[in-house]
């Protein structure tokens, strides 16, 4: 009886850390595929800014053009909890994504509407530039009011201009009461930036709410400060722009 209890508990351990090196796998794997699609939305942004002469105010304005990002599911991440509970005809339209509801929440619109700020002749037509019609995972700047856009700009080719979250922690006590409207705050840990000269890199926001999510130790990734301010900063940039 003893040997069949001794038996029975190192198989149990065993598929223990068979199951956990397995969930690692996949997660690693997830993570790798989704700074694949980072990689590809940086160069379809380039490749539209060539080719148009300025930059696009939306991910369906690269999704609309297949002859710059082929495939519209590389602005999904495979851990986008929004698309585990869309409808079927919601997941066939893929209009539905976590980026759809968190970037809204990313630009000041009481602001964008200052005249020196609009690329579009009117605020109607300024609306429909960035109106966004397929769904999408990751934070972007494209939509962001020209002077903001040029601050990005200004830093070169470090800049961010797609960002995802999804591999950090949910905090979920930030998404009740009244931040329901921030949800790209309810996130924190680690975050992958597509930079604008097509690199993706690892860096890691801590909001003080959650677990602290490394030291920044060589092994691990940076961590950015989070940059108080109308924008959020800190997805795109190491260190404060000048104001």
């Amino acid at each position: 009886m003893i040997e069949l209890l001794t038996v029975v508990a190192v198989i149990g351990i065993l598929a223990t850390l068979t199951l956990t090196g397995v969930a690692g796998a996949k997660k690693r794997s997830r993570q790798t595929a989704c700074t694949g699609n980072l990689r590809q939305v940086a160069l379809a942004v380039e490749l539209y800014h060539d080719e148009a002469g300025r930059r696009p105010r939306s991910f369906t304005r690269l999704a609309t053009k297949p002859e710059i990002l082929p495939n519209p599911r590389s602005l999904l991440c495979p851990e986008d909890p929004a698309l585990r509970s869309v409808t079927k005809r919601q997941a066939k339209e893929g209009t539905v994504a976590w980026g759809n509801l968190a970037n809204r929440s990313q630009e000041p619109m009481d602001h964008i509407n200052l005249k020196q700020d609009l690329e579009a002749p009117t605020w109607e037509l300024e609306m429909l530039e960035i109106q966004e019609t397929v769904g999408f995972s990751y934070l972007h700047p494209l939509f962001w009011r020209k002077t903001a856009w040029k601050v990005l700009l200004d830093f070169g080719n470090l800049a961010g201009v797609s960002v995802c979250q999804l591999h950090g922690i949910n905090l979920t006590q930030v998404n009740q009461g009244n931040q329901q409207g921030k949800p790209y705050k309810a996130w924190e840990g680690l975050t992958l930036r597509a930079q604008r000269e097509g690199s993706v890199v690892p860096r890691k926001i801590f909001r003080g709410v959650g677990l602290k999510p490394g030291n920044g130790e060589a092994a691990s990734a940076p961590i950015t400060p989070v940059i108080p301010g109308d924008y959020p900063w800190e997805f795109y940039l190491d260190s404060l722009p000048a104001r």
